[in-house]
């Protein structure tokens, strides 16, 4: 991944920190990390490639995370989500 890619998901992380800060609930379901990165998507101006495909790619991985025990995961911090962001951003930009 060259550096102009690397910016953009770093400006990326820090607009979805800004609007989960803003929207004061910072730990919830899978859904509302949904609802927050599909509007940071909306309003953000970077080339991050497919925006349609990123945000699918990251409801499919939240949807489908378990933890150690075998439970799925339902309650999400935004911390826990940006590893997903990240993962989802350079499987698609490669």
């Amino acid at each position: 991944m060259n550096t102009e890619k690397k910016v953009n998901l770093k400006r990326l992380i820090d607009a979805f920190i800004a609007d989960v800060k803003e929207s004061k609930k910072l730990n919830g379901n899978a859904d509302h990390f949904y609802e927050v990165l599909h509007l940071t998507l909306y309003d953000f101006d970077g080339d991050i490639g497919e925006r349609l495909y990123l945000l699918n790619d990251v409801k499919r991985r939240l949807m489908s995370a378990y933890d150690c025990n075998g439970k799925k995961i339902t309650n999400w911090g935004y911390k826990k989500v940006i590893p997903f962001i990240e993962k989802s951003y350079i499987h698609i930009n490669k």
